[in-house]
């Protein structure tokens, strides 16, 4: 099974070349569709990421934890992330972009969903695994980096950033 998984993340095989006399017009076209589509993704991810520390005084009403508890369920999720970024950008240097992303996309949300029906250390283990899927983010810069040459990055991403800004105006509806 676990072979499936990897062939599934397996980058593309490589695409005959495009005719010069198309190069330019198709590369204005897919980078910028490109930046579209992974400033969506990356609001996608924020929706989930951080939500945990607007509702950490619910949580502690509904679920009857305490303020340590919650304070845990917040570090496990911040440590876990810093260690998915690190495993999780890795592997998607290694992977289709296309095919990571999307599971990258979907799966914190599954797991979100998941720990709604979770209590306590399940609670807390839930969190721990939500924030290393979320250091799958990683792939997002590495998609767009190659679209973009060195003089034109810090605009586009100055711009992409406003990503994370979207993500949490979300978290409130």
């Amino acid at each position: 099974m676990s072979l499936k998984i990897l062939t599934f993340f397996a980058p593309e095989p490589q695409i005959e070349l495009v005719p010069a006399s198309e190069v330019n017009q198709l590369y204005r076209k897919y980078r910028w569709s490109t930046l579209e589509s992974t400033f969506l993704g990356y609001a996608v991810f924020y929706l989930v990421r951080n939500n945990l520390s607007t509702v950490a005084k619910d949580i502690e009403g509904a679920l009857q934890y305490d303020h340590n508890m919650v304070g845990s369920i917040l570090a496990i999720s911040a440590i876990t992330y810093g260690l998915g970024k690190f495993l999780m950008g890795a592997v998607s240097d290694r992977s289709n972009p296309r095919k990571f992303m999307a599971v990258a996309c979907c799966l914190p949300h599954a797991v979100t969903l998941l720990s709604e029906v979770l209590q306590t250390m399940m609670f807390i283990s839930v969190s721990g695994l939500n924030g290393f899927i979320q250091g799958m983010d990683g792939t997002v810069w590495s998609i767009d980096w190659h679209w973009f040459g060195l003089k034109e990055r810090g605009s586009v991403f100055a711009f992409w950033n406003i990503a994370h800004n979207i993500g949490g105006v979300l978290q409130v509806f």
